[in-house]
């Protein structure tokens, strides 16, 4: 009884760790089924995107390259608001990395964007996140301002 519990235990365990180590998911996949069939500019940054945010926990390495594909798509047909989007998400990244200091640099510009256009929510999601990164730093003043 007692081998059984360990062996149960030690199959769980590796499940686990196979679980950590998972570069792709089911919805990643479609997503890049998608991306595939897509045919404009916008959907294929739009779905770069959505695949960089499904990586954000999984590869922050890859979830930035397809950052990086969506900004370019954004930037080809002067989309501002996505432009902007890809900046903001470069500051979830840089914070998830703990490049503290990266974050609040494209958690701004991405601030300076929605203020300006007047968009609430991502004002609102901008300043959150700024507040984790002060509080990730250890400045809990700032992080409440």
């Amino acid at each position: 009884m007692y081998l059984f519990r360990l062996l149960s235990f030690s199959f769980f365990i590796l499940l686990g760790f196979e679980g950590i180590s998972q570069t792709s998911t089911p919805k990643i996949d479609s997503l890049k089924l998608v991306l595939k069939q897509a045919n404009s500019q916008r959907d294929k940054a739009k779905t770069y995107a959505d695949i960089c945010w499904e990586y954000l926990n999984i590869d922050l390495n890859i979830s930035k390259k397809y950052n990086d594909s969506s900004k370019i798509y954004y930037e080809s047909i002067n989309h501002k608001k996505g432009v902007s989007n890809c900046t903001y998400r470069y500051g979830v990244i840089y914070r998830k990395r703990g490049e503290y200091d990266k974050a609040l640099v494209n958690f701004n510009d991405a601030l300076k964007y929605a203020t300006a256009t007047k968009d609430t929510f991502t004002v609102a999601d901008c300043k959150y996140q700024k507040g984790v990164v002060y509080a990730s730093k250890g400045d809990f003043k700032k992080s409440l301002q």
